[in-house]
Parts: structure tokens; C-alpha cells; sequence
């Protein structure tokens, strides 16, 4: 039996099949979606799905990775396919939806329609374990368009929190508890936060890759929340046990040089935040480094090298709002003071208060300085 599998196989076993009219996935070889119909699920856990595809003697097996699954259709006595494909439809044309109110209107659909079916479905337990994720997911989609309804993000938080406290097993654990641990540090809460990150990655049968990342976010959540030395601590102990080459080798060793700088270590920050800028080429990861020297350069006085970093973030390196907006918030200021460039500066500042960046820890930080 495989790492993915230990851990979910007592819960698979009391599950028992599950039939599910449809699964569809991102097969990442052919880089497109792929639907498989006629399937059996014989075994759900936090590693994905195991599956037999077709009938009789012909019947395939195939393993979906969770990361990969798109969406299942299951079915059961009271409930086929059509009847369980109609929220789901809701909700993607919701995501397609560019009207504010349509869109909503959609959403609503969908959370109607999967509370309904989490009703009839009883006999099926990981369809409503799929049906109460989505009921999650959908309520925070419509607290999202409202940003202003703080009682419907709340709603969202606890309906997130009690689906991990439910479902270890099931292949939406891993990302409920992502989503968990981005919701409550969009909330200021880095211990929170932590904490979820700390779960997913202690969590049998999760991913190797999964389980990385996730440890690296907990050493930079251990910084945020100034516990620095305990940051390196966690993140060195990372750092070793990651193979040459690995995804998430930049992102460690910035975290670290960031830990190293909370506890006044400055010596060789630079030069180190330059080698991982100069040894990868994920835009993600040169954003961290680029910001982190920015950083540097602050503390040391140097505000024009500083400028130039967070403009690199800027300019080149924006895939990720959460860097982005960390890149405008610095760059309001250093218009404004270094290059004497005060209109330049409120530009960067009205975009970093715009829906982008909405719920960002910069932009959270800017609106409570103004």
C-alpha cells in the first residue's frame, strides 16, 4: 500500500463503494480536463480517489490525485445524476458570471440545491461529504461579493471549520484546510492560520508536496507572528529533508532568511536572497526574495535599493496578490519620499485598496493606517 493511501483506509473501508455516475479531473499530462463516466469509487482519502471505470470484466481502475479531482456526480436512491449535476452547473455558471447580481443569483441557486440534495442523501456519506465542502465553498463565494456582510464570512469560516473537523478522511480535507488557513489569516489571525497549516500537514495520507508547502507556511506564519527563532527552527529542519532541486526549496530558504532578519541576523541576507533569485525561475519565488531584500534594504536605510526591489515585484514578478500587494503598499511610500513622485505614489495606494488585493494582509494594513 502506498504513503497516499495509509490513513484512509479504515474510513474507506466503513464508507464502503460509493457510485458516482461522474468523475472529472485535470489530467496534467495532456494539460486538459478529462471526464470519466460509468465509475465506481472504491476508495476516498486525503490523497484523492481510487476508482473503477467502466462494467463487468472490463472495468478499469485509475487513481485521481485530490489536487486533480474537478468535480464528482454521484448518485443514490432518491437522487440521479441530472438531479445532482443542476447545483453544480449553478455554481460554474456563477464562476463564469461577470454581473455582480446574476452571479449571485446563480450561487444562491447552487446553496439552495446542494443543501436540498445533502438532505436526500443519506445512505451515500461521502456524497454529503462532498455536498457540505461545497456548501462551504459557495457560502464563502457569495460572502466574497459582499465583502461588507461580515456575518456571511463568519458563517463561511465556521462551516469550514466544522467540515475538517468531520472529514480527515475524505479527498476535500486538504483543500478545506488550505482554504481555512488563508481565511483566517485574511482575518489577522496568524495562529489560526498556523494552526490549520500545521494540521494539513500532519495529516495521514496527504501528499508529500502537499505536506512541504504546507510546512513552509507554517514557518512563515511562526515569523509573522514574531516567533522567529522557532521559524528557522521548523524551517531548517525542512530545508534538510527536501531533495535537490525540489519546488519548494526557494520559498524555504527565503522564509528562512526572513526568520534570520526578525532576529537581527542581517549578515549575508542579501547575498543569499540574490542566489535564490539567480538559481529558480518561479515568479512566485523571485517575489518573496525580491520583497524580502526590499526589506533588507529598509532596515539598513537604503530606500532607494529598496525601491528598485519592490518595483521588480511590481513590474515583473505579480502572479501572487499577496506579494503584489506587499510590493504597492512599500511603493506608496517610496514614490512618494524617494523618487519625489507623490501622484505615483497615491496610484500605487489606490490600487493596492482595489478588489485585487481585497482581504490582502497589506492592503488590511493600509486601511488601517488611513
Amino acid at each position: 500500500m502506498t504513503r497516499v493511501w495509509a490513513g484512509a483506509l479504515l474510513a474507506a473501508a466503513l464508507w464502503g463503494a460509493a457510485r458516482a455516475e461522474e468523475v472529472s479531473y485535470f489530467d496534467r499530462k495532456a494539460k486538459k480536463e478529462v471526464d470519466l463516466k460509468d465509475v465506481v469509487i472504491t476508495q476516498e482519502g486525503p490523497g484523492g480517489l481510487k476508482l473503477k471505470v467502466g462494467k463487468g470484466k472490463g472495468a478499469e481502475d485509475r487513481s485521481i490525485a485530490a489536487d486533480d479531482v474537478v468535480q464528482v456526480v454521484y448518485t443514490s436512491k432518491e437522487v440521479d445524476k441530472l438531479s445532482f449535476r443542476t447545483p453544480l452547473g449553478k455554481e460554474a455558471s456563477g464562476r463564469r458570471e461577470t454581473s455582480p447580481k446574476k452571479r449571485r443569483e446563480y450561487f444562491q441557486q447552487a446553496l439552495d440545491g446542494y443543501t436540498a440534495l445533502d438532505g436526500k442523501m443519506a445512505d451515500v456519506p461521502a456524497a454529503r461529504r462532498y455536498l457540505q465542502y461545497k456548501i462551504a465553498e459557495v457560502t464563502l463565494l457569495l460572502a466574497r461579493d459582499d465583502p461588507d456582510d461580515e456575518k456571511k464570512m463568519q458563517q463561511a469560516v465556521k462551516l469550514f471549520s466544522d467540515f475538517k473537523g468531520k472529514n480527515k478522511g475524505g479527498w476535500q480535507i486538504a483543500r478545506a484546510l488550505k482554504q481555512l488557513a488563508l481565511l483566517h489569516e485574511e482575518q489577522g489571525d496568524a495562529d489560526k492560520a498556523r494552526e490549520a497549516y500545521e494540521e494539513l500537514a500532519e495529516l495521514p495520507g496527504v501528499p508529500a508536496a502537499v505536506r512541504q508547502e504546507s510546512t513552509a507556511l507554517v514557518g512563515r506564519l511562526l515569523s509573522r507572528g514574531g516567533k522567529y527563532a522557532a521559524a528557522e527552527k521548523k524551517l531548517n529542519k525542512l530545508l534538510d529533508d527536501l531533495s535537490p532541486g525540489d519546488s519548494q526549496g526557494p520559498f524555504v530558504r527565503a522564509y528562512l532568511v526572513e526568520a534570520r532578519m526578525g532576529q537581527n541576523q542581517f549578515d549575508d541576507a542579501a547575498k543569499e536572497l540574490r542566489a535564490i533569485i539567480k538559481a529558480t525561475t518561479d515568479a512566485r519565488a523571485r517575489a518573496v526574495a525580491y520583497n524580502l531584500l526590499g526589506d533588507y534594504y529598509l532596515k539598513k536605510g537604503q530606500r532607494d535599493d529598496a525601491f528598485w526591489a519592490y518595483l521588480r515585484v511590481d513590474a515583473q514578478y505579480n502572479e501572487d496578490p499577496e506579494e503584489q500587494a506587499k510590493a504597492l503598499y512599500h511603493l506608496a511610500t517610496l514614490f512618494d519620499k524617494v523618487k519625489n513622485q507623490p501622484a505615483r505614489g497615491k496610484a500605487c495606494l489606490a490600487r493596492l485598496m482595489s478588489k485585487t488585493y481585497a482581504n490582502t494582509r497589506y492592503q488590511r494594513l493600509a486601511k488601517k493606517e488611513k
